[in-house]
């Protein structure tokens, strides 16, 4: 009964053999297989219908049951549609019983209903002779009003779905723009939050740095606090072990302390150091003679000075050299620097190196008066016998600068003490020098 193919197949059929066309869209369930094997089964339609049409069965939610809703809209299932040249000519939706479902059926292809069988005479009598259009008449009427009804369903359908589409995409568009709205705000918040944030951030950085700041400045002038208490702390000891009466000296030397063994460290001139262990019994002289044999600085003279920081640092001179080194306050452990001899000298070289000029220029005054009486000289006697006297004079001042220059004190010239921090070659000056 059906037609095997496709529903743009069966139309070309159908508009090649020009016959209608029969839509049956099934969903398989129970009213719809009721229509599929009663109601289309009927012997009053299924000869006109493979006589006028070809059927097409259509399952519900296929591809061509949706191209067939773009047409005519399928809200219910089984329905059938019932087409000719593009024109809708039935549409039967569920629900309907058979007798109307037939009736429709046969009204979309001009088919009278069927008469039961009645007797001749009650026929002829009960019966007036009908007109020959009466027959055609009324299905015809009826069609156009079916076609109507429908297609003003479909109008009113097609109407409340384009106004439902419409509030949709308003609803829609009134959705989207309150969301990005929204949106917009929180990202202006989040920026605004994201601001804020930041600038504590800088605020509370800023601050944490001052507050460093002002706690280094503070932790400095504590320790400074502290090293010129312990300072006037040592100077107020070491003004008090003094006898009364007696004035405080600028380098004292520190407390010997009880021990075996002394560590000295000497600082040679090169700026290298050396280090070794003495019996505290030992005179200093012992430390002279192991530098003696240790440096690697030259064999320059040099005499000792004993770093006393924070104290002014204290010359050891050379005739306390035999002196314990207990007894000079060096144990358990001090720093030596050795210190150049500026300059040293016999009493005795100057008035040598003036008696040998003295001779010198004698004779050689006596060479340019020779030559003088010869005639080979000239005036050149007298300007050898001024010459002569002249260096003499020069080598006595020479003499004599180097004569008191032998008994200076090195430490007289050099004022510009230094404090030496231990094992490092930095120096700094002493803060109380000009005090």
């Amino acid at each position: 009964m059906f037609y095997e193919g496709s529903l743009q197949e069966g139309i070309s059929a159908a508009v090649g053999q020009q016959k209608m066309v029969l839509c049956f869209v099934t969903n398989e369930y129970d009213e719809s297989n009721i229509w599929e094997s009663d109601f289309l089964q009927d012997p009053s339609l299924v000869a006109v219908i493979a006589k006028q049409a070809v059927a097409l069965r259509l399952r519900a939610g296929s591809e061509e049951a949706g191209y067939l809703a773009q047409i005519f809209p399928l809200p219910q299932t089984p329905t059938i549609v019932i087409m000719k040249h593009g024109e809708l000519k039935e549409y039967v939706a569920a629900g309907t019983t058979k007798d109307e479902f037939l009736r429709r059926i046969r009204n979309s292809f001009n088919v009278s209903p069927p008469h039961t069988a009645q007797p001749a005479s009650d026929a002829l009598s009960s019966s007036p002779p009908a007109s020959p259009h009466s027959g055609g008449t009324l299905p015809t009427v009826e069609q156009s009003e079916n076609v109507r009804r429908v297609l003003e369903e479909r109008a009113a359908k097609l109407e409340a779905a384009k106004a439902a589409a419409e509030q949709k995409a308003k609803e829609d568009l009134a959705r989207r723009r309150a969301k990005a709205a929204a949106e917009a705000s929180e990202g202006a918040q989040k920026q605004a939050e994201l601001a804020r944030k930041k600038k504590q951030q800088e605020v509370e950085d800023r601050r944490r740095i001052l507050k460093r700041i002002q706690d280094d400045k503070e932790e400095r002038r504590q320790r400074a606090a502290e090293r010129e208490q312990q300072r006037m702390e040592i100077h107020s000891r070491s003004d008090s072990s003094l006898p009364v009466g007696t004035a405080s000296p600028l380098r004292a030397p520190t407390v010997a302390r009880n021990s075996n063994l002394t560590s000295i460290q000497v600082r040679l001139f090169d700026g290298s150091t050396v280090r070794s262990r003495f019996k505290t019994s030992d005179p200093v002289k012992e430390i002279r003679k192991w530098v003696d044999e240790n440096r690697t600085d030259g064999r320059l003279p040099y005499t000792f000075t004993q770093l006393l920081t924070p104290l002014p640092n204290r010359s050891i001179d050379e005739t306390e050299e035999e002196k314990s080194l207990g007894d000079m306050g060096l144990s358990p452990s001090s720093t030596l620097i050795l210190i150049h001899v500026q300059s040293y000298s016999s009493a005795y070289d100057g008035s040598s190196q003036g008696v040998l000029s003295w001779i010198l220029g004698s004779i050689l005054a006596f060479l340019a008066r020779l030559l003088g009486l010869i005639g080979l000289g000239g005036g050149g006697g007298r300007n050898s016998h001024d010459m002569a006297p002249q260096e003499s004079d020069v080598a006595s001042a020479h003499a004599k600068s180097r004569r008191v220059r032998g008994f200076e004190n090195p430490d007289d010239q050099r004022r510009d003490h230094q404090l030496y921090n231990g094992n490092s070659l930095n120096f700094e000056p002493r803060p109380d020098e000009d005090e």
